[in-house]
């Protein structure tokens, strides 16, 4: 990472868009943060469709260069933390303080679209569907919703030579079988059946790399890769056929941060980040290794992990988790323990773990401000 880019993300708290609410916001509350950019000459904004309860998709475009890149967030309505950042993204665009020059140098190079919360019924819902219950990013081949159309239309407009595919997973996923947190993990989405790995793919394969050296000075240990499972119905398989070099990124679990504050703050910096190495090509200069070394994702973790024993010496393992609530009206967010498993549970670990003496009490809620 260089010291402007290190600078950035020290003072990321000068960008953070503060007008969220942490954890769950609805589209009312988006647009009306989008507001500030629209008598702003950096940006033009535009309405690329609507959703099935007719709210607005917005499609925001800022640079010049002959570059173009795409980012979409929030196709799940539960998965807000990329949306945030990439209003945090904007702040640092409008006023980049001392990363002017690297600012000038990406909007001088790069033509850049964001299109931030493609799924607001859901949003407006906390729900990961649409408010026909579809799973839009099952639907890039059939487009039988509108959002999905809004968003591939949005796509064969702008013909982006890069594409950010911007997601949350559970806080179950783990960096392989490491016990550790899978913080944020990657995929370069394969094309076809066959895994194949044209042009557009290897690009976003190193792409990717560049990134990993970034966030590696930050979560050396907890940055995964995603399934790599062909999924022609997904958006992000979709694309990187049609020829962008499409990257996956998705926000996992971090201790006890549930509400994905530091996550959004990743996202902040690997955006920066990488919008800077396509401005310079300095991806170029990546191959594959770094990618292929990453450990794939695996669902091993609990919230808490309590071991035991139970008769004949056998092991009696129990895992909680934390089950988050949502209250629509107040848009509070709480989480009761819930136990996930008990047995064996070989290669299963914890975000810590506890004897039975103390462990957590299913059916009580967590406090965030008391330590774990």
């Amino acid at each position: 990472m260089d010291s402007v880019l290190h600078g950035i993300y020290n003072n990321y708290e000068l960008y953070k868009e503060k007008g969220f609410r942490e954890r769950y916001y609805t589209h009312r509350e988006m647009i009306e943060r989008l507001t500030q950019y629209e008598n702003n000459g950096l940006f033009s904004i535009s309405t690329a469709g609507f959703s099935v309860e007719g709210r607005e998709l917005k499609l925001i475009k800022t640079g010049s260069g002959s570059t173009k890149v795409f980012m979409w967030a929030q196709m799940h309505g539960d998965e807000p933390t990329a949306n945030s950042a990439l209003f945090d993204l904007l702040n640092f665009l409008s006023h980049p303080l001392e990363g002017e020059k690297l600012r000038d140098l990406i909007l001088s190079n790069i033509s850049l679209w964001l299109m931030p919360m493609v799924n607001p019924d859901g949003a407006e819902r906390f729900k990961r569907e649409n408010a026909l219950k579809k799973d839009l990013n099952r639907d890039a081949r059939e487009l039988s919703m509108p959002e999905s159309r809004a968003l591939m239309g949005a796509f064969k407009s702008i013909s982006p030579h890069f594409a950010f595919n911007l997601h949350d997973q559970g806080r179950a996923h783990a960096v392989g079988r490491t016990g550790r947190s899978a913080t944020i993990s990657f995929l370069a989405p394969p094309p076809d059946s066959s895994g194949s790995t044209p042009k557009n793919r290897f690009a976003a394969i190193q792409l990717i790399s560049s990134l990993i050296s970034v966030l590696g000075e930050v979560i050396p240990n907890n940055i995964g890769r995603y399934s790599d499972d062909y999924e022609p119905r997904a958006f992000g398989d979709s694309f990187q056929a049609m020829g962008a070099a499409t990257i996956l990124v998705e926000s996992g679990g971090w201790q006890f941060d549930l509400l994905r504050t530091f996550q959004r703050r990743l996202n902040f910096l690997l955006f920066i980040a990488g919008l800077q190495s396509i401005a310079t090509e300095e991806y170029k200069e990546w191959g594959r290794a770094l990618y292929n070394s990453l450990p794939k994702n695996r669902k091993l973790l609990y919230d808490a992990f309590i071991p035991g024993e139970g008769e004949n010496g056998e092991k009696k393992n129990i895992g909680l988790i934390l089950k988050e609530e949502v209250n629509r009206r107040t848009r509070e967010v709480g989480y009761k323990w819930k136990v996930k498993a008990s047995g064996k549970l070989n290669g299963r670990a914890g975000y810590k773990e506890f004897n039975s003496d103390n462990m957590p009490q299913p059916g009580t809620y967590f406090d965030p401000k008391l330590p774990v």
